[in-house]
């Protein structure tokens, strides 16, 4: 992935920590908000709670989409977003470890109050896993106005 691209999801990712994800039900849609982290390699980890709809939806079709952006942008303002293109499944083994050690990183009261993946016990969740296929970007002060780039994700 070309520098610019990289730097451009990485601002994006660390400009908000909260994401809107779109799930799928046979022909219904569900959409959900979540508090998010990232990795190195924009594997996004979210907490959820297994009973949840999108959670449901997502044991039958792993199927996601995901827009991160920051709400206080204005048309007048040079805008920036991101839109992730993938699937999502619960963070199990070296998956698990990496998601715990970045929520860690980016939420301090998680840090705070588990301090061992067992503990998400306590607060009735578990560590979710997308793993993008793509990224569809808007980052007018790098790309240009009303410019959305287009990458696959690197493995």
């Amino acid at each position: 992935m070309e520098s610019n691209i990289t730097e451009s999801i990485e601002s994006i990712l660390k400009s908000t920590s909260l994401l809107s994800m779109a799930t799928v039900n046979g022909k219904k849609a569900h959409i959900n908000t979540a508090f998010f982290a990232y990795d190195e390699n924009f594997y996004i980890y979210f907490l959820s709670d297994s009973k949840s709809q999108h959670i449901k939806n997502i044991k039958n079709n792993n199927s996601v989409a995901v827009t991160v952006y920051t709400s206080n942008q204005t048309l007048a303002d040079k805008l920036k977003g991101i839109q992730i293109f993938g699937t999502c499944k619960q963070a199990n083994g070296k998956t698990l470890l990496n998601a715990f050690l970045a929520y860690s990183k980016r939420h301090s009261i998680f840090r705070k109050e588990i301090k061992k993946p067992i503990d998400l016990k306590l607060w009735g969740s578990k560590l979710y896993c997308i793993k993008p296929e793509y990224f569809k970007i808007l980052d007018e002060k790098v790309f240009g106005v009303g410019k959305w780039v287009e990458v696959k994700a690197v493995r």
